[in-house]
């Protein structure tokens, strides 16, 4: 299984619980991006052959990285109200390149995962809902396929591009200015 985090490379609490857990199961992890937490994780996780760090990315590679991927990490501490609140830009990502993420618990966008059966959310914080989720897609590779399935017919009814919003944004506008 190869697992990804793609991003802005802080949050060193949540992905060390990750790492950790997949180097425990031998599962692939790949970190792509460059932030505060970048370096500790590459001092503590130095000798460990299932790592691998990839540094800064084009945004222009971002749909080879997916499609070299299973699943992408995309879990931050559901104590900051942002992440509560708001949907995470590695949820379409998963959407539109059809890969499902893991989300955190607690959040808006983790209670949306879990209902419609398109990804998996865990405790952003426990070394042990990482393990036991990393665990069990290895075990049972058809929840990760599920996921993919639900992910694939969850998104044909969503519109994720710029040109299909547009037109409901210009008559919500034109309706709030008063213009008919």
């Amino acid at each position: 299984m190869r697992v990804a985090f793609i991003g802005n490379v802080r949050y060193l609490g949540t992905l060390v619980s990750v790492i950790e857990a997949s180097t425990k199961l031998g599962a692939e992890f790949h970190i792509y991006g460059d932030g505060p937490a970048r370096n500790a994780l590459e001092r503590r996780f130095a000798n460990t052959s299932t790592i691998t760090f990839h540094g800064a990315y084009s945004y222009s590679d971002v749909s080879r990285i997916y499609a070299d991927i299973d699943l992408v990490w995309a879990v931050y501490p559901s104590s900051e109200p942002n992440v509560k609140y708001a949907i995470s830009n590695k949820f379409f990502e998963s959407q539109l390149f059809g890969v499902p993420g893991v989300f955190a618990k607690g959040t808006a966008l983790g209670e949306l995962v879990r209902e419609h059966e398109i990804g998996f959310v865990v405790d952003p914080e426990s070394i042990q809902e990482a393990f036991v989720l990393l665990s069990s897609l290895r075990d049972d590779a058809s929840r990760l396929l599920n996921a993919r399935l639900c992910l694939g017919e969850y998104s044909k009814h969503q519109t994720l591009a710029w040109s299909h919003q547009e037109p409901a944004l210009q008559n919500f506008i034109q309706h709030i200015c008063g213009v008919f």
